[in-house]
C-alpha cells in the first residue's frame, strides 16, 4: 500500500487551492483555510499543494510555520518565526528529508540575497522577536550594519532585557511588529511570489491569530498567497471557556473574501468510497467489492483511518501480495475483531514493538509532539548515536511513527528533531503514563533540556517553565515563567506575558520576586488600557513596598499611581502621586525615578492647562535626568518641554528644545524618539507658516513610521501632510490625505485620531467653501472630544465651528462657540490660541458693524501672535484694524497698518500659512481704493490672478465653483474685479 502520507483523491480539492495561488500570481494576494478533524489529510494535503505548484511555478519561494499542541498557545508568534526564519535562509532545523522538499531549500538560499536586507529595511524590530538578533550579525556584511546604524542595536538584542529595561523601553508595540511582519513579507513577494502555509492553527496563540488577520486584511495588490489549517472541533469547543481566538478571524475573513475554507470533513463525508477506491487501486490489486464495501463502512473512508487500518491488514496477514505483485484478501478476514478506532490500530501496532522502543518513544512523547533524539537518549541513558539510527531506520521506514525534521547545533551540541508521524502517535504514548510517571519524566526532560541548552536554556524558557510546573519543581518553573514573561513583553505579546506572569505569581512567596512580577503585569495592564486591573496591580505593590520598608520601590509605585490617575483624567491624584514619588526618591538618592517624578509632575500640570508651572517641573526633571546620567529619560523630558513651548505659543523656543531632544535621539540611535521629534518640529513650522519646511518634516516622519509600522504615527503625519497641502493651495492632495488619515484611524479604532482627521475634514471643506459638510464633520469631532476630555482639541473644535457659523452669517450662534473656545483657551493659557480666537472676535464684530469692538478684539489679538512670533496670525490682525480704523475714520491708523500689509505681500505674495490668505488681500485692496490709492487696482488684479491659479488646481467643477462663490472673501474679489476692470 502507499505511505501514509501520499496524497489520494484530492485533485478537486487542488484545483480549490489553485485558484487562489493564480489570483496571487496576478497580484491579488489570497488567504484560504483547509479544515478537518484529526486525520483527514489537511497537511498531507498542503504539503502535496506545496511540491506540486512549485513543480508549475519556477519562481514561487514556500515557507511553512507550526503551532504547538504543548507550548503554542502560549509561545507568541510561533508559526510566524518559523515563517521568517525559513525566509532569512535557517535551514538547520530543516534539513532531513521530508521537512523542506530539496528544490524549495535551494529557492530560499537564493532569496537571502534580498531578504536580509529587506528585513533591516523594513523590519528592524522583528530581530531578536521574530528572529534571533545573532542569525541576523552573523548574516549581515559590515558595510550594510554601518550603513543601516544597526549594528549597536542589533548587538543591544543579544541578552534578553531586564524587567527594568522592558520597563523603559517605548516607541515600540504589537502594531509595530504586525506592520513590520507584513512590510518584509509584502517586499519580498515582490521579488519572489509567496506561499506561506500555517498548519494546526487552532493551537495558535493569541499573538499569531491577531497577526495572521492583520496580514490576511493586507493582501491586496501583493504575491502572497496564505493557506491556514486547523481543526472545527477545537475552534467550537472555545479556549479556556471563552470563544476561541480563531473563530472571529474565520467569520471576518468570510465576511471579507466569501468561501475561504475548504471542508475536509465533508469532502470524507461525500467522497469516503472515491478515498477508498483511489486508494486501494494506487497498487495492483484483486480487492472485490466486498471488500471495498466492508473497509468503508468500517472506517467511514477518513484518510488515516483507512491507510491505518490497512497497514494493519497487512501486517497480521489479511492482505499480502500474490506472486504477480497484486494485492489479495484472506477471504475470512474478521471485520469484528478489527479495532473500531484510529486509536486502537495504533495500539495494536505499538504493540509490536520491543518494550525498550516504547519507553523511548513514551519519553518522546514527553518533551511533545516534536522531539529531540539527545534529550530521550539522555533520559533513557543511552547512546544518542544508537537512538537516532533507530529513529531514522525501523521507526521512520518501518512502522512510520516519527518523521525525521532536522538537525541544529546549540552551543556546539548537536541537536536531532524529530515528529511524531501524527498528533493521535504522541497522545497514545503520552496518555499511556499515570500522573506520578508524568511528574517524574517532565522533570527528567526538563533537565535534558536545561543541560543541553545551557547557556541558551532561556531561548526555549517556554518548553521549560511547562516541563517544570508538571513536574511541580516550583522554583524552577518560576525561572523560566519570569523569562517567558520578559520575552513576551519584549516581542509585544501581552495576553501571552499575562500569563505566563499569573502562573509565576501563583508560584512566587518571595517579596522581591512578587514585586518584579506585578510590577511588569501591572505594566502590561498600562500597555493594554485595563485601569482596573492595574488599579489592583498598584495597590498589590503598594502593600509590598510598604511592608518591605524600600524607599526606592515606594517611589516607583507612586509614580505608576500618579500615571493611572493621568490616563483617568485625576489630575489632583496625580499630582499628589508626583510629589510623593519626588520627595521619597529623593530620600533614597534615586536621581533617576526623582527626575521621573518631576516629569510626572509637569505633565500633569500641563494637561490642566497651568504651563507656566509645568514648565518650571520639566526644567528640574532635566536637571535631574542630567544627574541621573540617563539620556534616554533626559530626551524625553526634553522633548515634552519642546511640546509645552508651542502650546503656549513660543514657537521659537519650542524649535531649539526639539532640535535638542532630536539630537540625543540621534546619539541614541534611537530611530522612533528621533521620528516623534520630526513630526513635532513639522508642527513647529506650520505654527511659524513655513509649510514647505512643514511638508518636508512630514514627509520624512510619514516614511519612518510607515518603515517602522508605527500606524498611530503614520496617521499624525498624514494629518500634517494634508494641512501642509491646504496652505499650499493643493486642497485635493490635502482631502486625499485627511480622509486617508480617518479610514486608518477608525481602523485603529482610536477615537482622539479619528477626531483629529475629522477636525481636518471640516477645516478642508471649510476652505472650498462646502459648509454643510464641514459643520457636519465638526460637530462629529467634537462630541468625540468631550467624550475623551480633550480640551485642547474641543477648543480648537469650538473655534472651527464658531468661524463656520460667522461666514454663514448666524452671528449668535458664532458668538457663542468663540466665547466658549475663549475661556477654554485662557484656562489652557494657551496663549497663540487665545489670539486666533480674538481674531475670529474682531472679523465677527466687523460684520456686525461694530469696528470699535472689532479694533479692540484686532488690537488684543495682535498683541498675542507678536508675542508668540506668530507673524503670519499678526499679518491678519494687522488686515483686520486697517478694516476696523478705515470704518472709524481713522485713516492714519489705518495706512499704518496697511503698509505693514502691503510690506509683506510684496515678500511673501502667497501669504503662506495665513488662515485666510484672501481675506488680506480684500482688505488691502478696500483700504488702498477707499484711500485713492494707485496701487489698489494692481494689487486687486494680483489676488484674482493667484486666487484662480488655486482654483485651477481643484479638479472638480463643481468644487472649483464653490470655492470661487461660496467662500466670501473670494466672492468679494472677483466681485471687486468686475465692478472695476
Amino acid at each position: 500500500m502507499l505511505a501514509p502520507g501520499a496524497l489520494v483523491a484530492r485533485m478537486p480539492e487542488l484545483t480549490w487551492l489553485e485558484r487562489h495561488l493564480e489570483q496571487t500570481l496576478r497580484g491579488r494576494g489570497q488567504v484560504c483555510f483547509v479544515a478537518g478533524e484529526s486525520g483527514t489529510g489537511k497537511t498531507v494535503l498542503t504539503s502535496a499543494f506545496a511540491r506540486h505548484i512549485q513543480e508549475r511555478q519556477a519562481e514561487l519561494v514556500v515557507a511553512s510555520g507550526f503551532c504547538d499542541a504543548q507550548t503554542g498557545v502560549a509561545n507568541p508568534y510561533l508559526p510566524f518565526r518559523e515563517v521568517m526564519n525559513l525566509l532569512l535562509g535557517n535551514l538547520d532545523e530543516r534539513s532531513l528529508p521530508g521537512a523542506v522538499s530539496e528544490e524549495n531549500a535551494r529557492r530560499l538560499k537564493k532569496l537571502v540575497a534580498v531578504s536580509v536586507d529587506v528585513l533591516v529595511e523594513n523590519g528592524p524590530d522583528l530581530i531578536g522577536i521574530l528572529v534571533p538578533a545573532a542569525t541576523i550579525v552573523a548574516k549581515l556584511g559590515k558595510t550594510v550594519v554601518q550603513k543601516t546604524e544597526l549594528l549597536t542595536r542589533l548587538q543591544a538584542r543579544l541578552e534578553t532585557p531586564s524587567v527594568r529595561e522592558l520597563l523603559t523601553q517605548s516607541g515600540t508595540d504589537q502594531s509595530t511588529i504586525f506592520e513590520q511582519c507584513i512590510n518584509v513579507l509584502q517586499v519580498l513577494a515582490q521579488h519572489k511570489p509567496l506561499l506561506l502555509v500555517l498548519d494546526d492553527l487552532h493551537w495558535a496563540d493569541n499573538a499569531s491569530i491577531d497577526l495572521l488577520f492583520r496580514l490576511g486584511r493586507r493582501l491586496e495588490g501583493s504575491r502572497i498567497c496564505l493557506v491556514g489549517t486547523y481543526r472545527p472541533e477545537e475552534i467550537v469547543g472555545g479556549r479556556e471557556g471563552a470563544r476561541h481566538p480563531l473563530e472571529k478571524v474565520l467569520a471576518e475573513f468570510r465576511r471579507y473574501y466569501g468561501d475561504v475554507v475548504l471542508d475536509l470533513n465533508a469532502v470524507a463525508a461525500g467522497r469516503g468510497r472515491e478515498f477508498v477506491d483511489t486508494y486501494l487501486d494506487s497498487e495492483p490489486n484483486r480487492l472485490d467489492e466486498a471488500f471495498r464495501q466492508a473497509l468503508l463502512r468500517h472506517t467511514g473512508g477518513h484518510p488515516l483511518f483507512t491507510v491505518e487500518l490497512l497497514r494493519h491488514l497487512v501486517g497480521r496477514g489479511d492482505l499480502v501480495q500474490g506472486a504477480d505483485g497484486r494485492w489479495e484478501r484472506r477471504p475470512d478476514i474478521a471485520w469484528q475483531t478489527l479495532p473500531a478506532r484510529i486509536e486502537g490500530v495504533v495500539a495494536e501496532r505499538v504493540a509490536r514493538l520491543d518494550a525498550s522502543t516504547r519507553r523511548q518513544l513514551t519519553v518522546a512523547s514527553v518533551e511533545g509532539e516534536e522531539f529531540t533524539a539527545e534529550v530521550v537518549a539522555r533520559v533513557e541513558s543511552v547512546p544518542a548515536r544508537e537512538l537516532v539510527f533507530q529513529l531514522s531506520g525501523p521507526l521512520q521506514d518501518e512502522y512510520q511513527l516519527v518523521t525525521g525534521q532536522g538537525v541544529r547545533r546549540v552551543g556546539g551540541q548537536r541537536l536531532s528533531t524529530y515528529r511524531f508521524a501524527h498528533s493521535l502517535m504522541q497522545a497514545y504514548f503520552y496518555g499511556s503514563l499515570d500522573a506520578i510517571e508524568r511528574s517524574y519524566l517532565h522533570e527528567d526532560v526538563g533537565l535534558a533540556l536545561e543541560t543541553l541548552y545551557g547557556d541558551q536554556a532561556g531561548d526555549i524558557a517556554v518548553q521549560l517553565a511547562r516541563h517544570f510546573e508538571l513536574a511541580d519543581l516550583p522554583a524552577r518553573a518560576l525561572t523560566y515563567l519570569r523569562q517567558a514573561a520578559e520575552q513576551a513583553v519584549a516581542a509585544y505579546a501581552n495576553a501571552e506575558a499575562l500569563a505566563y506572569l499569573d502562573r509565576a505569581l501563583a508560584l512566587a512567596a518571595a517579596p522581591a520576586a512578587r514585586y518584579e512580577i506585578l510590577l511588569l503585569r501591572e505594566h502590561i495592564h498600562d500597555l493594554l488600557g485595563e485601569r482596573a486591573a492595574q488599579a489592583e496591580d498598584l495597590a498589590a505593590l503598594a502593600t509590598l513596598a510598604a511592608a518591605w520598608d524600600d524607599a526606592a520601590w515606594q517611589a516607583e509605585v507612586a509614580l505608576r499611581q500618579g500615571r493611572l490617575a493621568v490616563h483617568t483624567a485625576d489630575y489632583a491624584a496625580a499630582l499628589d502621586a508626583a510629589r510623593a514619588g519626588v520627595e521619597t526618591a529623593r530620600t533614597a538618592g534615586a536621581a533617576g525615578l526623582e527626575a521621573a517624578g518631576h516629569h510626572l509632575w509637569g505633565t500633569t500640570l500641563r494637561q490642566m492647562g497651568r504651563f507656566a508651572e509645568a514648565a518650571t517641573r520639566y526644567g528640574q526633571a532635566r536637571e535631574r535626568a542630567e544627574a541621573a546620567a540617563d539620556p534616554q529619560l533626559l530626551a524625553r523630558v526634553t522633548r515634552s518641554l519642546g511640546g509645552l513651548h508651542y502650546l503656549q505659543g513660543e514657537h521659537g523656543a519650542a524649535r531649539a528644545t526639539l532640535d535638542q531632544a532630536l539630537a540625543t535621539y540621534r546619539e541614541l540611535g534611537d530611530r522612533h524618539g528621533e521620528t516623534l521629534c520630526l513630526e513635532d518640529l513639522g508642527i513647529v513650522a506650520a505654527a511659524l507658516g513655513e509649510y514647505a519646511a512643514s511638508r518636508a518634516y512630514a514627509e520624512r516622519a510619514l516614511r519612518r513610521h510607515r518603515e517602522m509600522g508605527d500606524r498611530k504615527g503614520e496617521n499624525r503625519c498624514l494629518n500634517a501632510l494634508a494641512t501642509a497641502f491646504s496652505h499650499e493651495g493643493d486642497y485635493a492632495a490635502a482631502e486625499a490625505a485627511y480622509r486617508e488619515s480617518l479610514a486608518l484611524a477608525r481602523e485603529l479604532e482610536d477615537r482622539t485620531l479619528e477626531a483629529l482627521a475629522l477636525n481636518n475634514l471640516a477645516d478642508g471643506a471649510w476652505t472650498i467653501g462646502d459648509y454643510a459638510a464641514a459643520e457636519a464633520n465638526l460637530r462629529q469631532a467634537l462630541a468625540i472630544q468631550q467624550a475623551i476630555g480633550d480640551r485642547h482639541w474641543e477648543t480648537l473644535c469650538l473655534i472651527n465651528l464658531g468661524v463656520i457659523a460667522s461666514d454663514q452669517g448666524h452671528y449668535e450662534e458664532a458668538d457663542a462657540f468663540l466665547r466658549q473656545a475663549l475661556a477654554n483657551a485662557r484656562e489652557l493659557a494657551a496663549t497663540d490660541t487665545e489670539g486666533v480666537i480674538l481674531c475670529e472676535l474682531g472679523i465677527l464684530a466687523g460684520r456686525q458693524e461694530q469696528p470699535e469692538l472689532a479694533r479692540d478684539h484686532f488690537a488684543a489679538a495682535l498683541e498675542r501672535h507678536e508675542a508668540a512670533e506668530a507673524l503670519v496670525h499678526a499679518l491678519e490682525d494687522r488686515a483686520g484694524l486697517a478694516e476696523a480704523s478705515l470704518a472709524i475714520g481713522d485713516l492714519d491708523e489705518a495706512r499704518a497698518h496697511l503698509a505693514v500689509v502691503l510690506t509683506h505681500l510684496e515678500r511673501d505674495p502667497e501669504v503662506t500659512g495665513a488662515e485666510r490668505p484672501f481675506r488680506v488681500y480684500r482688505l488691502a485692496y478696500a483700504v488702498l481704493r477707499a484711500t485713492g490709492d494707485d496701487r489698489a487696482g494692481p494689487l486687486l488684479a494680483q489676488a484674482c490672478a493667484r486666487l484662480e491659479a488655486r482654483a485651477a488646481r481643484l479638479p472638480d467643477a463643481a468644487i472649483r465653483a464653490s470655492y470661487l462663490q461660496n467662500v466670501s472673501d473670494h466672492r468679494e474679489l472677483l466681485a471687486a474685479r468686475a465692478a472695476d476692470p
